[in-house]
């Protein structure tokens, strides 16, 4: 319990202030957490955090993404979403290697768009959700956007998590889960008619945040 508190109070006291669950996410060795679009950092540029103090990332993005997610894609981290300039559908990649942002192929949905969350998939990153797209399913592989499917209810603030083949996410009043078929031929998913927990759940879920963790651990 000491280091969980020391953990929250460093990261309290060195990141600069986000705003949004869905805008951090681990680098590809584990060693660090990303959290990007601080408002005090005009939504271009990221922040390392190693448990115990942050450093700034050396690149900027090249446009902003105001409340937008980060996630895996492939080999490298995506970020997704804006809401303050346009255009707002503008994706970006982080390379591993160079650690530089480079330009990708636009999100098909071309309108503001945040609060969505995004999840990596063994053949790409599914984004869902969010405050202008709330029940749309988006799947970004070998570098296009498809639209794959609808959640059963609106998620205007949702996250997410995956648990072998099924994903979970939270939203608003409802939580769902849908099977994602990692088939490299298969290009959609398949909602699930369940809705998971509705009895235990308080509704109102707003910006609400999953953890993945061990059992009876403290997290």
């Amino acid at each position: 319990m000491i280091h969980i508190i020391v953990f929250i109070n460093s990261f309290c006291q060195y990141l600069k202030s986000h705003r949004y669950q869905n805008a951090a996410v681990t680098l590809q060795d584990d060693s660090k957490v990303l959290v990007c679009f601080s408002d005090q950092l005009s939504y271009k540029r990221c922040q390392y955090f190693d448990g115990e103090k942050a450093d700034l990332d050396d690149y900027e993005m090249t446009k902003t993404h105001s409340y937008g997610c980060v996630a895996h894609y492939n080999d490298k981290i995506i970020a997704i979403g804006d809401y303050n300039t346009s255009p707002y559908n503008h994706i970006e990649l982080r390379d591993p290697s160079s650690k530089q942002w480079t330009r990708t192929t636009d999100h098909i949905y071309t309108n503001r768009n945040r609060f969505m969350a995004c999840l990596a998939v063994s053949d790409g990153t599914i984004t869902f959700g969010g405050s202008n797209t709330p029940t749309s399913v988006y799947l970004f592989k070998m570098e296009k956007w498809s639209f794959i499917g609808s959640l059963n209810s609106a998620h205007y603030y949702p996250a997410a998590i995956q648990y072998n083949d099924e994903i979970y996410t939270v939203g608003d009043s409802k939580n769902e889960f849908f099977i994602y078929d990692n088939t490299e031929l298969v290009d959609y998913i398949e909602i699930e008619p369940s809705v998971l927990y509705t009895n235990n759940v308080a509704s109102n879920q707003y910006y609400a945040l999953i953890l993945d963790s061990k059992y009876d651990s403290c997290i």
